[in-house]
């Protein structure tokens, strides 16, 4: 599949990066300046406010290898190496993971799988779910449902009792949702409750650009890098899928060197989110958008050609004279060989004739004549030789 080339180039979302896992930590329900953390970690993080690479927050959840979350009642239990099994940061570590692998629907039934057992859990840990799976929700473009999420946390616990930053997130939630008055009011109250607090002080610019916003804005003016990939992700509409792709690529096209790997890699990211979009014009524009290392061209080029749509397999016999000039023609010529549309065999045919010097005439009708078409292609095997190279991956392997 196109996304597995995507996922090899990138190399895994970059660190810090706003889809890393669900914006949760311990000290999330800790009203204290310097909260302790009992899950750890060090201080509460912020709300995910990202919108490049290069101010994304730290990571709150790092991506590790667990288990799936064990069924409530069972803390008491111990793992193999006497270690006490806990199931919520079971789940809490198994969401951030899943997020990091852009599998944010598995990430929500782990959490769900362990909030069903509400009666084995405290309020602290329930609390603690629900909040990391009002992050996951969010960066599904489910806004709503995120900030019903927050607000039952929020009446379960009291403005007192959140960190400022969960009441700053409910705020731009309210708003995008296109509920002014909540997020006025939620704004009020993060100010009267939390005033003075060190949060508070260091994002008191956010918090008063989110205030102007409200006052004399008729709509959200502004998405955060982490709304446009919930759009990205869950937007119901192809159209609306494919503005979100060109916003969140646009800014990492700005500013940048090819060697900042941080924005590299999150550009890589946000392709990749598109690049398994059921969309072919996503897909498609996925592959125009791709930015591959040398190594990962060739790779990147068979997915392409190996895609379900015309669409794409077409743009994919383009990228690949981009990417690889003569050493297209093997990939090219397999590709057209088993090419079942009449108006991609051409293209394919076409893409060819640009990099092989004695490229055969296209006769009229090859494209749609079984007999016509089997001709060109043996006339094509005669002037291309067809390259057995395995593919990077599988190379590495091999190593």
């Amino acid at each position: 599949m196109l996304v597995v080339a995507f996922a090899a180039c990138a190399g895994g979302p970059p660190a810090g990066a706003p889809m890393r896992g669900p914006n949760v930590a311990g000290s999330m329900l800790d009203a204290s300046p310097a909260p302790q953390t009992p899950r750890g970690g060090g201080g509460a993080p912020a709300p995910n406010a990202a919108t490049t690479a290069a101010n994304a927050p730290a990571a709150t959840q790092p991506p590790v290898d667990v288990e799936p979350p064990i069924a409530g009642g069972q803390q008491a239990e111990q793992t193999a190496t006497g270690a006490p099994v806990d199931p919520v940061e079971d789940a809490l570590q198994l969401a951030a993971r899943l997020c990091s692998e852009e599998e944010h629907r598995g990430a929500l039934l782990a959490l769900d799988t362990t909030l069903a057992h509400a009666d084995a859990l405290s309020a602290n840990d329930r609390a603690l779910l629900m909040v990391a799976r009002a992050g996951v929700l969010r960066d599904l473009g489910e806004r709503h449902l995120a900030a019903v999420a927050l607000r039952g946390v929020l009446a379960a616990h009291g403005p007192a009792a959140l960190h400022p930053g969960l009441l700053m997130e409910l705020a731009e939630l309210d708003w995008l949702e296109g509920n002014r008055q909540g997020a006025l009011a939620g704004l009020e109250q993060l100010e009267a409750v939390h005033a003075g607090d060190a949060w508070l002080v260091a994002h008191a610019a956010d918090v008063q650009g989110l205030k102007r916003e409200l006052s004399t804005a008729p709509r959200p003016v502004r998405l955060q890098l982490r709304d446009l990939l919930g759009n990205l992700r869950g937007a119901p509409e192809a159209s609306e899928r494919m503005r979100a792709l060109e916003l969140a690529v646009a800014p990492l096209n700005k500013g940048s060197t090819a060697g900042d790997e941080a924005v590299g890699r999150l550009r890589a990211t946000v392709v990749a989110i598109a690049a398994r979009d059921e969309s072919p014009a996503l897909r498609a524009r996925a592959l125009q958008l791709a930015e591959v290392d040398a190594e990962w061209s060739r790779d990147l080029c068979a997915a392409g050609l190996g895609d379900p749509s015309p669409l794409v397999r077409g743009i994919a016999a383009t990228r690949a004279i981009e990417l690889l000039r003569q050493a297209a023609a093997p990939l090219l010529l397999q590709a057209l060989e088993r090419e079942p549309d009449a108006d991609t065999f051409r293209r394919l045919h076409e893409a060819l004739a640009v990099i092989v010097p004695a490229a055969p005439r296209f006769v009229p009708g090859a494209a749609t004549d079984a007999e016509r078409r089997a001709l060109l292609v043996a006339a094509w095997k005669r002037v291309v030789t067809v390259d057995a190279q395995p593919p990077a991956a599988q190379r590495r392997v091999d190593d």
